[in-house]
């Protein structure tokens, strides 16, 4: 990485931690108290991946969480009876998963959680037979040496589970949310303020991908990649001028409706996430 690369990634990652602190205690809420449809699809994500977890690592060993956020994925590992080691940028959301992990007595022999950046950790390389990174590739300015590192985290024939939204959706009108979203970060001027909780993402998720490119990434990073499923239809850019009860009622309705299409059409290549399982 080039001293230009670094410094880039750097500052990146503040502006990274700096909004995942901010609304820290909004994230492990929407998972408990879903305000949007959106937050339907992030539980449906976490459901999905400890599905694949559990089909492809075996219970009791030991996996990395990296971009842990507020915990609640990872303790839903632990309750599987999987030995955690979670990682976040922000020192509030690991303050939350200390604080989650205590209020429902696990035993601290089977977690930690480090607050740093993930290539900056000194971890022994091939001490996790899974990592689960959820919600995190797109926050990286170095997405292929990100890889590379948890590559090396991981034993022999261990396997990642990570995800990442997909580049052309059907709720972005294939393309056009893309153009309008721009449009509201000039206006803007980039800053998080106001109503961007309703995309705590905003101006800080960097990369979107097609199921093809993904899984070109994973391979130049060394991984084989071994299963995949795409999900969600939500943040339909149209509605967003709707008061919230009756964009919730018109939002739900086409999640349920393209979720059972992509069940017979393939449209789920425009859904709103990818999710890979691959193998080192």
């Amino acid at each position: 990485m080039s001293k230009m690369t670094a410094e880039k990634n750097i500052h990146h990652l503040d502006r990274v931690e700096m909004q995942f602190d901010r609304f820290s205690k909004k994230w492990r809420e929407l998972y408990y108290e879903p305000q949007q449809v959106n937050d339907l699809v992030l539980q449906n994500r976490k459901d999905f991946c400890l599905d694949f977890l559990c089909r492809h690592v075996q219970s009791g060993s030991k996996i990395l969480d990296v971009g842990c956020g507020a915990g609640i994925v990872a303790l839903a590992a632990a309750r599987k009876g999987y030995v955690v080691h979670g990682v976040d940028v922000a020192k509030k959301m690991i303050k939350l998963c200390q604080r989650l992990f205590f209020e429902n007595d696990i035993d601290p022999a089977r977690y930690a959680f480090t607050a740093g950046n993930i290539a900056d950790l000194d971890l022994p390389e091939d001490s996790f037979d899974g990592i689960l990174a959820i919600g995190f590739l797109e926050y990286q300015t170095d997405e292929l040496g990100v890889l590379q590192s948890l590559r090396k985290l991981l034993r022999p024939g261990g396997v990642l589970i990570i995800t990442g939204p997909i580049n052309i959706r059907i709720s972005g009108l294939f393309g056009l949310g893309k153009v309008y979203g721009a449009a509201r970060r000039w206006v803007n001027n980039l800053r998080f303020r106001g109503e961007n909780w309703r995309n705590p993402a905003a101006g800080i998720s960097i990369n979107a991908y097609s199921s093809s490119g993904f899984k070109k990434l994973l391979l130049r990073a060394g991984f084989v990649t071994i299963e995949c499923k795409r999900h969600g239809f939500a943040n339909f850019w149209p509605l967003q001028s709707m008061t919230k009860s009756k964009r919730f009622k018109i939002e739900l309705f086409l999640h349920n409706m393209l979720t059972r299409i992509a069940k017979v059409l393939p449209i789920d290549r425009f859904a709103n996430e990818i999710i890979a399982v691959a193998q080192k």
